[in-house]
């Protein structure tokens, strides 16, 4: 059971209180949150629950005024301080890049500009094979 609720966590890809346009409405996403937080400190389990909440949270598409996150997750984040949940969203944050992989400067990007063009979040890549 917890393994398939860590596969579950692990698939989850919209933030609460989403719409299909990419919005996220704040109180929806507030009161979502607070319920989550709450069971799960029923159980004994709020610190794990809040790094998977802000795991969660970095899933986040940019905010109308175009900086990451978007406005609501800010907000949120600001809202509950917690360190659990800020590691939580610096882990998500961070796995979010893909695989990283050395390349050959001869033969292709080099890792620093790979870096660089990861700075704004994941992008689509087309990965082609390398020659020998």
């Amino acid at each position: 059971m917890a393994s398939q609720a860590c596969r579950l966590l692990r698939l989850w890809n919209r933030i609460p209180g989403s719409d299909d346009e990419g919005g996220i409405d704040q109180v929806l996403l507030e009161d979502w949150i607070k319920e989550a937080r709450a069971k799960a400190r029923e159980i004994g389990r709020g610190a794990i629950a809040d790094i998977q909440i802000g795991q969660m949270l970095a899933t986040s598409p940019k905010g109308s005024d175009g900086i990451w996150p978007a406005e609501p997750v800010r907000a949120v984040i600001e809202l509950f301080r917690s360190e659990e949940l800020e590691s939580g969203f610096r882990t998500g944050k961070y796995n979010l890049r893909g695989v990283p992989t050395r390349l050959r400067e001869k033969e292709g990007v080099s890792s620093s500009r790979m870096r660089s063009s990861t700075a704004d979040g994941p992008r689509q890549r087309r990965l082609t094979r390398l020659g020998p």
